[in-house]
């Protein structure tokens, strides 16, 4: 005798409902689905490659960014999909292209809100047909001033998972390559926002600087997927700052005496193009003291080997002899004494400049004077041979 399966069937019907329960839940729209674009029905976001450009205009810091964003065939049953993405409320000259080709787009105010830094966004939104696409949405905005100098950069990535209920999970490449075109007379430092996967707590991370800029590359997943991109950038003014030559960047010195006036020379070779000398004496009785201050530029300069050469002279000074000393960024370097003479011969110049070098060049007289003797002795029959 055969008994029907009732149990089976009833099972049957409940998983048959079942699923068409989930089809109707992926085919409808959802409101939550907020991301950088995230689809409608849902699709997988590939990867990102955003590019971004900072430049000063009006006194403003302002950002233009151009990303490039690749979709995976969508899940689900409609024909066609939303789009939604995250830009910042004073946001302009928005342009969205799918496949290359202009696409016009609703924007919803405030309607997303970046973390863990809150600042509330708009949604851009748009239609376009099921399948593969490949997205790039241009737009510029201003950074947020934080005083001091300091700018607030927000680039809301990996963000689809902030949203509550969100059944999207946003796993992908991502490359982000932040360029700055500092104003005149500045230089621009970069920190960027990072969560330790350890402690979960955020810190500022200086990232290396390449070409006034940086780069960041890496796959978001469920240990970063809940961060968006925080930059902050802060504004230093270039100047002149004092300088201590390196013992290899001193070329030599010279020190001479004509028309009763000390000349004294001074050559550098510095290691790029940013390096400026100023010079100067004083007298003081038989003293004579020759400062040159080196200084050295902050900002941009070129990375050539530069020689410099400085050279000052004195006011004609009164007969006598003089100490002469002869300071670097108020470091001396040499100390000899000079004779000027009561005529207006000029007198040889002294190499290198130090009282070593004044020292060995008596020396080397006192030998000649007595080779002098003993030659002329030794003509007059003075010396026994």
């Amino acid at each position: 005798m055969h008994t029907p399966c009732y149990k089976s069937l009833d099972t049957l019907k409940f998983l048959l409902l079942l699923i068409l329960i989930l089809i109707t839940f992926i085919s409808l729209p959802s409101t939550n689905l907020y991301a950088n674009p995230i689809p409608v029905p849902v699709a997988p976001l590939l990867s990102e490659d955003i590019d971004i450009i900072i430049w000063v205009e009006d006194g403003f810091y302002v950002a233009r960014v151009d990303g490039f964003y690749e979709l995976g065939e969508p899940i689900g049953f409609n024909e066609t999909m939303i789009l939604r993405f995250p830009v910042p409320q004073d946001s302009w000259n928005v342009t969205i292209y799918v496949d290359e080709r202009s696409v016009s787009f609703d924007r919803i105010r405030r309607a997303y809100v970046c973390r863990p830094i809150e600042e509330s966004f708009d949604i851009l939104e748009w239609t376009t047909s099921k399948g593969k696409h490949s997205v790039r949405i241009v737009y510029t905005h201003r950074l947020l001033d934080l005083g001091n100098g300091t700018y607030l950069l927000i680039y809301a990535i990996g963000s689809s998972k902030l949203i509550p209920n969100a059944a999207y999970a946003k796993g992908c490449k991502y490359k982000v390559s932040v360029k700055a075109i500092p104003s005149l007379g500045s230089k621009i430092d970069f920190e960027f926002l990072e969560r330790d996967p350890i402690t979960s707590t955020y810190i500022w991370v200086k990232p290396p600087i390449s070409n006034l800029g940086f780069k960041l590359e890496g796959i978001l997943s469920l240990e970063n997927m809940f961060d968006d991109l925080y930059v902050k950038l802060t504004s230093k003014s270039e100047k002149w700052i004092p300088y201590k030559p390196k013992p290899e960047e001193l070329g030599g010195s010279e020190i001479s005496v004509y028309d009763r006036c000390i000349n004294v020379t001074v050559k550098f070779i510095f290691k790029h193009s940013g390096f400026k000398i100023e010079s100067r004496y004083d007298t003081s009785h038989r003293y004579v003291r020759f400062d040159f201050y080196v200084y050295e530029w902050t900002g941009v300069t070129l990375p050539v080997l530069t020689e410099k050469i400085c050279t000052i002279t004195t006011k004609p000074l009164d007969p006598g002899v003089y100490y002469v000393q002869l300071f670097i960024s108020n470091i001396e370097v040499a100390a000899l004494e000079v004779a000027i003479p009561d005529n207006e011969e000029s007198h040889p110049s002294y190499q290198e400049g130090d009282l070593q070098a004044i020292l060995s060049l008596a020396f080397i007289g006192l030998i000649l004077l007595a080779l002098t003797v003993m030659v002329v002795a030794s003509i007059y029959g003075w010396t026994r041979l």
